[in-house]
């Protein structure tokens, strides 16, 4: 995703703030914050979804009258379709899920014991399926496709993708 489509939301949301940048983090001897290194690993068709999905979770904090202690461990593209990893403050991060083609996913919910937690797990598995629908590169309708990869691409993105493949 572009940087200025990544820093509105960490303006609109603090939680999506980057933290080291990638060079600041190797200089450390390690990578221990994917999303602050990498950003959002997809396409900026999602912006508005996961615009939304911030916009959703930020406002699952203000019905508990909580300050927001989720932390985002990485948002990438995987077999087509957006994930969204996280974890809450105090909690350690941990594998979030099992996926294979044609088999489906296991998702794993973070630990918490807060009403919010479970709000927001809704959230982002709601999140999740919707980019199901939604083209990764432009944001319209889209669908699953195929050419060795599995994209979510709209008629027109994956005709323009594959104008010059036989």
């Amino acid at each position: 995703m572009r940087n200025d489509l990544e820093e509105k939301l960490g303006e609109k949301y603090p939680f999506m703030k980057k933290g080291r940048t990638l060079a600041e983090q190797r200089q450390s001897g390690h990578i221990d914050d994917l999303y602050s290194a990498f950003g959002c690993e997809c396409s900026n068709g999602w912006f508005n979804l996961l615009d939304e999905m911030c916009a959703k979770i930020n406002d699952a904090y203000i019905e508990e009258k909580m300050k927001p202690d989720i932390i985002i461990d990485q948002i990438k593209e995987k077999y087509g379709t957006l994930r969204f990893y996280y974890h809450f403050e105090g909690n350690d991060p941990f594998i979030h899920a099992f996926d294979a083609v044609g088999a489906g996913t296991l998702r794993i919910k973070p630990k918490g014991d807060r009403p919010v937690y479970e709000k927001i797990s809704e959230i982002v598995s709601w999140g999740e399926e919707q980019s199901g629908h939604i083209c990764e590169i432009c944001g319209k309708p889209g669908e699953l496709r195929n050419n060795g990869w599995l994209m979510l691409r709209c008629d027109e993105c994956w005709k323009k993708q594959n104008k010059h493949r036989i």
